[in-house]
């Protein structure tokens, strides 16, 4: 009986980390723009435009990090 408390107490904390330290990859997107750019956002604070130079590279940011809206 024991055992099964520890374990489960055990389980709830690592569950509880895994969902405190998140995982940024999931939440990493670009929006195409008119003109050639995109909007990136690589991590929570990381938010740019920069020129679309290929389907997975971008090139040096025109509006540097922290877009918070695009009309």
């Amino acid at each position: 009986m024991k055992i099964n408390q520890l374990f489960n107490y055990l389980l709830l904390a690592l569950l509880s980390l895994s969902l405190l330290t998140g995982c940024p990859g999931p939440t990493d997107y670009d929006i195409d723009l008119p003109g050639g750019y995109s909007v990136i956002r690589t991590s929570a604070h990381q938010v740019k435009i920069a020129p679309k130079e290929s389907d997975s590279s971008w090139g040096t940011d025109v509006i540097p990090t922290k877009v918070t809206e695009v009309a």
